[in-house]
């Protein structure tokens, strides 16, 4: 009877072998790793996120609202929304095109503007974690 398995295949192997196991070890490692590191990151965001934005709500002024955020949105989830309407609302550009356009549309331009940006780092990320998955069915 032959011996089978994964000993048995790196005792008869050589260095070459050796490598590709050893570097097949580590990005799997690496892939799980990187898996358990975001499926925290995405506890912690949903488990700050109503906290977060009850501060930003509750505060006096869009600045300390942001600055509320910065203290408790510790993941970046609501922050870049609240500041890409800030900077928005605060554009003063005498003679541009865009101080024509009122001020409503303005935060909604840049608040869809900033939602689209998450999208792409969103889409991004899964399109890693599929190549990983991919990677990872092959061996």
């Amino acid at each position: 009877m032959a011996a089978t398995g994964v000993i048995h295949y790196l005792q008869s192997g050589d260095a070459v072998t050796h490598a590709v196991a050893g570097l097949l070890l580590a990005m799997s490692l690496a892939s799980w790793c990187f898996l358990l590191v975001k499926a925290w990151i995405l506890a912690r965001a949903k488990w700050q996120g109503p906290r977060a934005l009850q501060r930003f709500w509750q505060a006096p002024s869009l600045k300390d609202g942001i600055g509320a955020l910065q203290r408790a949105d510790r993941e970046r989830v609501f922050l870049p929304l609240a500041e890409a309407a800030w900077h928005a609302s605060e554009a003063e550009m005498p003679g541009a095109l865009l101080a024509r356009v009122e001020r409503s549309e303005r935060v909604l331009r840049a608040l869809r503007h900033a939602l689209l940006r998450s999208q792409r780092r969103l889409e991004f990320g899964q399109v890693l974690l599929a190549s990983v998955g991919a990677e990872q069915r092959m061996t």
